[in-house]
């Protein structure tokens, strides 16, 4: 038999409803997944290769080599690791500005999930069945019911499950398996989604402040220098 949760949840939506609402955001989630990885390895690619660079420079600054030679073969090792990463962080800029959208469609999905109904009294009305609902579910049951919810594409009642379990005197004896389903279900919560596109634009910050390092590297090697043709 269908439990109360699952029973408060198809009555809100039909299952036709019910399907089209939680695939709109399983497919952003997919994509900002994709995206945080590819954007994670372009970026682990780019400071290995920078990381190199530095190496190369510092080697090339041990030898007994005229300042004029030393200026000539450290620019051309800048020039060759520019000439590499070049199109990698291009590609990587570009995640940055879609992940702009990403954000904009993440913080919709949130809003929307976030509440019962768009009308306030019928959000409220729904809200406190719940919470009656989850009064009478056992603690053992509560990791259950947040499956349920996330199941739904409800992150309103997913957070009513959380705090109903927080409040409960017992819930020190339920406390792995439920943190074991909240891991599990963190992968469609909106909220750490958020975290993955900043982390998609972090990437990008590691490798500009890499670049920068390089820049100041190449100039502390050519002190006599003015114009470096370093990456700006």
């Amino acid at each position: 038999m269908m439990h109360g949760l699952a029973s408060f949840e198809r009555s809100r939506w039909n299952d036709d409803h019910l399907a089209s609402e939680i695939s709109k955001p399983l497919n952003l989630y997919r994509t900002i997944f994709q995206t945080e990885r590819d954007q994670t390895a372009d970026a682990a690619r780019i400071c290995d290769a920078i990381a190199k660079a530095e190496g190369e420079i510092a080697k090339l600054e041990r030898l007994p080599f005229p300042a004029q030679q030393l200026h000539t073969a450290v620019i051309a090792v800048c020039d060759r690791v520019i000439g590499t990463i070049r199109d990698v962080q291009r590609n990587m800029e570009g995640r940055v500005l879609a992940s702009e959208r990403m954000w904009c469609l993440n913080d919709e999905f949130l809003r929307q999930r976030s509440r019962f109904a768009t009308d306030d009294l019928e959000d409220r009305t729904l809200r406190a069945q719940l919470f009656e609902l989850l009064e009478c579910t056992p603690t053992s049951a509560l990791a259950d019911r947040l499956l349920d919810a996330n199941a739904s594409g409800n992150a309103a009642s997913a957070e009513l499950v959380r705090f109903e379990f927080q409040c409960r005197d017992d819930r020190a004896e339920f406390m792995g398996r439920f943190e074991a389903v909240a891991a599990k279900v963190a992968s469609n919560d909106p909220v750490e989604m958020r975290k993955r596109i900043a982390s998609i634009r972090k990437a990008i910050e590691r490798v500009n402040a890499g670049l920068r390092r390089l820049r100041e590297r190449v100039r502390a090697a050519c002190p006599s220098q003015e114009d470096i043709s370093a990456p700006g």
